[in-house]
């Protein structure tokens, strides 16, 4: 097995893995290079989305009596994060492990009011593991300002 990762959105750009009779072949959809991602040509193929995933109806909610409006994107809704969500951001790679199990860790800090008004502050990490078997194991991890919901 073979994968390819950028820091840009998290993006698994293509990930190899053996047929019936041992031939390696690209099952994700994507591109061979970044700029494609970085210039929108790809709706969101294999990167972490957010700070939601899917659409927020007419780009607002009610969170605490408090009304938030967020970027119409799609319009009329707000669709996974805004114009520029969590796939269009350089995430930091907080390790990295070759050898028998390589796995690798990101991080990335969203700010209170990110892409127009998500509240709260969001402090992320996700990781990929790859075991010799051929199965991959992904993890995510989020820290909360958690006086935003008291």
């Amino acid at each position: 097995m073979q994968v390819k990762i950028t820091n840009y959105g998290c993006t698994i750009t293509s990930l190899f893995v053996p047929d019936k009779n041992g031939q390696l072949a690209d099952v994700v959809l994507g591109f061979d290079i970044v700029e494609p991602y970085v210039q929108g040509a790809a709706p969101f193929f294999g990167c972490i989305v957010g700070r939601v995933a899917n659409r927020i109806k007419d780009g607002k909610f009610t969170l605490n009596g408090v009304e938030y409006y967020l970027p119409i994107n799609k319009p009329p809704n707000s669709l996974h994060g805004g114009f520029k969500g969590f796939d269009k951001k350089i995430w930091e790679v907080a390790e990295y492990k070759k050898g028998e199990n390589p796995s690798i860790t990101f991080k990335y800090h969203s700010s209170d009011g990110d892409e127009g008004k998500f509240p709260p502050s969001l402090s992320l990490s996700h990781g990929h593991t790859y075991f010799y078997f051929s199965l991959i194991f992904l993890f995510s991890f989020l820290k909360v300002t958690l006086a935003m919901f008291l």
